[in-house]
This record gives structure tokens, sequence and C-alpha cells, in this order.
């Protein structure tokens, strides 16, 4: 039911797709036609440490897409993560209707948008829904501070909230909804980061036990929270390492940690580096994951070129609370958006992060040195 150019490692990695398999934690549904050909499937991870859930690899073949074979076996899956989740999401594409009117329907929440995320036969952006549970919503840590180019994609997730609010579901958890929309916290500036950039050399990149190594120095390292995801690069550096997930086929990459010391010019000089890395090794996306309440790390990823593009409502489980997330994307390329057809909110999202990225390249334009001819 996959394709040769299907690119998610759960399903083009033999060691994955088994390591999948063997979870007793996951679900995964195959629908079979009366001649017992296969006609659809999907897959439901859950991470339970984090208790979070994620549907993906969604697939119906093209003669069986008027049978709502999607919505029967989505809606069997969604509610087996109901029962071992906090918090589920499900990427869909921009161009096609039907999986996302599903995720609207069942009450998933429009929560951002990643712009040629995965290049198969042409570059594809996904939108990104969210179900936040009652029982992970009342575990909700308040936010403090929020940078203010984040919170302008918080807004947008707000409004929506803010227009649905009295809907079947939702009016169900009114005191819930109504502590998080009339939510008070201080609007972080964009500061000016002034720290020279610098271009490191002696690099080198491994890939042999990554993963094992990642594993053993997972506490200490920043910007870990990756869910779903597994190192396969290590970038080491004269001031620190990156740890990174690179798929070979749709040149999709994901920072999965940074080993590096508590040092502002060398957590920047990591990140300033990490997208000219990648480029060699021909990634066209690179995200970083980054808990809402860092600010300030946020004005450094801003700075640098990363600009956020969606926000994760208590994505992330800490003890006993769970946190807001932010998702920062680096834009290697001019926006693919032909032939998209999704809610309205998402051209919202678009608006915010373009419209930020025009007005810094006009600031870097003005912050050129020239001389006299």
């Amino acid at each position: 039911v996959y394709g040769y150019s299907y690119s998610l490692p759960e399903v083009s990695e033999d060691e994955l797709l088994t390591e999948v398999l063997r979870d007793e934690n996951n679900l995964w549904l195959l629908v079979y036609d009366n001649e017992e050909k296969l006609c659809g499937s999907i897959l439901f991870r859950i991470d339970k440490n984090n208790l979070l859930s994620k549907a993906l690899a969604a697939v119906v073949k093209d003669k069986y897409r008027n049978n709502k074979i999607f919505e029967i076996i989505f809606n069997l899956g969604f509610w087996y993560s109901l029962f071992n989740s906090e918090a589920i999401y499900a990427l869909s594409r921009t161009v096609t209707v039907g999986p996302q009117k599903v995720l609207l329907k069942n009450n998933f929440i429009p929560a951002g948008i990643f712009p040629n995320v995965r290049r198969v036969l042409t570059y594809e952006n996904h939108s990104l829904f969210v179900y936040l549970t009652p029982k992970g919503l009342k575990k909700r840590q308040n936010l403090e501070k929020m940078n203010i180019l984040v919170n302008k994609i918080y807004q947008v997730l707000l409004r929506y909230l803010y227009k649905i609010q009295f809907n079947s579901y939702l009016s169900k958890h009114r005191k819930i909804l109504t502590k998080i929309l009339n939510e008070n916290f201080d609007k972080a500036l964009l500061q000016k980061v002034n720290i020279k950039p610098i271009m490191l050399s002696n690099i080198s990149i491994r890939v042999e036990n990554v993963e094992k190594e990642y594993r053993e120095k997972l506490s200490k390292l920043r910007f870990k929270f990756m869910p779903f995801h597994k190192p396969n690069f290590k970038v080491e550096t004269p001031i620190g390492s990156i740890f990174l997930h690179f798929n070979y086929i749709d040149k999709h990459c994901v920072i999965m940690g940074l080993e590096v010391q508590d040092d502002i010019e060398k957590i920047y000089n990591l990140f300033y580096n990490v997208p000219f890395i990648v480029d060699k090794l021909d990634a066209r996306y690179l995200e970083v994951v980054s808990k809402a309440e860092n600010y300030f790390y946020h004005n450094i990823l801003i700075d640098i070129g990363f600009v956020p593009c969606a926000y994760f409502p208590i994505m992330l489980k800490e003890g006993n609370k769970r946190k807001d997330i932010a998702i920062f994307f680096y834009p290697f390329n001019f926006p693919n958006l032909k032939n998209m057809i999704v809610p309205s909110i998402f051209k919202d999202y678009l608006h915010i992060i373009y419209s930020f990225l025009v007005k810094k390249i006009q600031e870097e334009i003005d912050l050129i040195e020239t001389f006299e001819i």
C-alpha cells in the first residue's frame, strides 16, 4: 500500500518497522477487501513515558477513497489513543482535504504548518493538528513569559479555540478552556543578540553507535525533546556536538540534542552552524523543538534565522506537569505553496511566518556594510 517514494522511517526502514510492530503500545490498523488485497493502513504510535500519541502513515488506495475507510480506521485508532495518552497529534499533507476534515470533525485543533517539510516528488507542506485531552490540560503549567514572535503563532491558535469554545466537546471543559483563554503572561520582546557568529572548522560527522551514545547522554543534553525520532548522525565541533535525525529519502532533518556547556556564545554558534552543516548533507528542511517558556533561547534561534511555525500546548510531560512546546524551522528554500487546500487558519500561520522573514531580510540588508564607489 506504500509506494517506493514513501519516506516515513516507520515504513521505509526495516529495523524501525520491526521495532514498531513489536511494541505492544502501538496500534497498526490494516484494511483488506473481499479479495484479501490490502487497501488501507494507519499507524498510531504511543510514547508511554510522555503519554503522547501520534497518528501517521495513513494511506488508502485510490479506488477505495470514497468508502470512508480512512475515517473508520482513524476513529478506531483515535479512541485507542485516548485511553493511552494525554495529548494526540497528526500531520496532514496540505494537498488532500479528506484527512484534514476528519481531524477537524474529531475536535483536533490546527496548531501550525511546516513549509517544505519533506521533498519527495516535490516539496510538501504538512499541517499540524493536535488533540488536547482534559486530563492533559488540567496538568498544564502556566506560562510566565513568551517570546513575542512565538506568541503571534500562539494567538492564532487561541483565536481558533475562542471561536469553537462552545462546540459540544469543548463546552464540557469550559473551566479549563476559560483559564487558557484568559491566561496572563509577559510577552518578551525580540531582542537583538549581540554575539558575533563564527564559522566553525574541524567538524566531523559520525554515524556509528550514535543512538547508544545519545541514550547514555540524554539527561545532559539541551533541546533534546523530539518524540518518535531516533538520532542517526552526530556532528562534533570544537565547541560542542549536535545529535541529528536525517532522513536520506526526503531530506528531512531534526535537531535531537545539543551537547554543549552552559555558554550562550557556544550555544549560539552551534545553532548558527547547524544549517550550513546539514546543507552539505543535502538536508532541505531543519527543525528544532523547544519549551515555550524558553523565550531567551528563542531570541537566539530567531536571530540566526529559525522561524516559529507551530505551537503545541501540553506536548511535553515533565514530572506531574505538562508544558507547551514551540516548533521552529530553518527556511532553506522558497516555499512551495501551489495546490494547497487547507482551513483558512493555516493562511494566518503562513502570513506570520513569511511576513517575519520578509522583515528580517530587509533588516539584514540594512545592516550590510558598504563602501563608496
